[in-house]
């Protein structure tokens, strides 16, 4: 069975009230945006979906958290993971990364938070890996403290 939303507004499937939908570890109502389709197959009971622009949302390759700390999977592979370090008192940050990425990672961006200047830069001892990176942090003075705050935003694959 294939549904194709051409409305102008969302539409949600209900189950009659002896079936189920199942989508991946989810049983209940689908719901499908303007454009959106969904390809179902009838076994036992169940109705599962197997296919359609819906079914993304419910496969693990496009899993992610959500928080101060967190991460985002895209189906071309990349992952993209966000969090928060804080300084040590040579200026010297260790991120420990939410999930360590399959691969490695291609690259990060990290700001200070606070009320003035700093420089965050990548250092390379010990050398960064699929599960974390090492950031060094200097205000626009040269100087290093603890306890400042690092957000990153990491990418790889």
């Amino acid at each position: 069975l294939t549904i194709l939303n051409l409305g102008t507004g969302v539409l949600t499937i209900n189950p009659a009230p002896n079936d189920r939908i199942v989508s991946s570890n989810t049983v209940g109502s689908l719901v499908l945006g303007i454009g959106d389709s969904a390809q179902l197959f009838r076994t036992g009971g169940d109705w599962r979906l197997y296919g359609g622009s819906v079914s993304d949302r419910f496969a693990s390759v496009h899993s992610g958290v959500f928080g101060d700390a967190g991460y985002q999977r895209f189906a071309s592979g990349v992952i993209e993971q966000w969090g928060a370090a804080v300084s040590d008192a040579n200026g010297d940050v260790n991120v420990v990364f939410p999930i360590a990425f399959p691969n490695a990672f291609s690259n990060i961006v990290a700001t200070h938070a606070g009320g003035d200047s700093a420089i965050v830069i990548l250092n390379g001892n010990p050398p960064a890996n699929k599960f974390g990176c090492h950031l060094k942090i200097r205000s626009y003075l040269g100087t290093v403290s603890a306890g400042w705050t690092v957000h990153y935003q990491v990418k790889g694959y």
